[in-house]
């Protein structure tokens, strides 16, 4: 949850937001603030210090691989795992929803999913192959909960840019870190900010914001915080899986961040061209050394 007055993380440029060239190599946080690039984060902020902030190794495998399998699942999901989290709010323990509106490859996907893989978090699960409807309980646990509610979307977001930039040839030499829920105080303990994800590349720092419910459209108050910070343009990027492309596109060429859903691969191209966007040189790929070589 990126929120106003509290970091600087690099020098604002007036550059067009837009994704060209690739990146390489993605590590995992080290074990604490002090020792590592991410106290950078804050140095042009009198008084405000590095909090805490996630490793990735402190999440479990198992947690990890589900919060990526739904992630991947989103545009299929979604309005199903939003209706859960609304039960949560109201209190509503028992569930029961139609699937008569996806095919039938689709409902055995949900089932699947409701049976085997949210075991812990839904119980009781009934969704027969020969039914269109799905019903069982949700676990009230504050663990299950917090997951399903918005925890599993970070989780999920931060392993696949993870996967993106360590996937990349190994000629593209560049090193990364990743790190999830920084979270900044004053020197008095009062929590100022919280950003999802944090990459930090070179001391240059980028942030990706993730939402995962239908109520966010504070387009223009991003831009203002992201000005503030000096990570726009170019070094913001907002996933927002209920956007339509049309509708990421927009927001993307007037308030100059980056943009994307979950569709199709469009994350890890956007990451990947955010973080290439301050490489000195871009990485020519083969066919324009085979163009200049004529």
């Amino acid at each position: 949850m990126l929120k106003a007055k509290a970091l600087l993380a690099a020098e604002a440029d007036d550059r067009q937001a837009g994704p060209t060239g690739t990146a390489r190599q993605i590590q995992a946080a080290p074990e604490s603030a002090a020792s590592s690039g991410v106290e950078k984060f804050v140095v042009r902020k009198q008084n405000m210090i590095i909090e805490s902030y996630g490793e990735q190794d402190t999440v479990k495998e198992w947690i990890t691989r589900l919060a990526a399998k739904l992630v991947a699942r989103d545009e299929l999901i979604r309005d199903l795992i939003l209706r859960l989290r609304q039960q949560y709010i109201a209190r509503q323990k028992e569930f029961s929803f139609s699937l008569a509106a996806w095919n039938e490859e689709e409902q055995q996907v949900i089932r699947s999913l409701f049976k085997d893989e949210l075991c812990g978090i839904v119980d009781s699960v009934e969704a027969e192959a020969n039914s269109s409807r799905i019903s069982g309980n949700l676990v009230f646990s504050p663990e299950a909960q917090t997951f399903l509610t918005g925890q599993y979307m970070e989780i999920g977001v931060y392993e696949m840019i993870r996967q993106a930039l360590d996937e990349l040839p190994a000629a593209q030499d560049i090193s990364c870190h990743l790190y999830r829920n920084v979270r900044v105080a004053d020197t008095e303990g009062r929590i100022r900010n919280e950003f999802d994800i944090v990459i930090e590349r070179n001391g240059i720092f980028y942030v990706v914001e993730v939402k995962s419910c239908k109520q966010f459209n504070a387009w223009g108050s991003l831009l203002e915080v992201g000005r503030e910070y000096g990570i726009v343009p170019d070094r913001l990027l907002l996933v927002d899986s209920y956007l339509t492309d049309e509708q990421a596109h927009r927001i993307e060429s007037f308030c100059r961040y980056y943009v994307t859903n979950l569709k199709s691969g469009s994350l890890q191209q956007k990451v990947i061209g955010m973080v290439s966007k301050d490489l000195p040189e871009r990485i020519m790929d083969q066919d324009e050394r085979e163009n200049e070589s004529v």
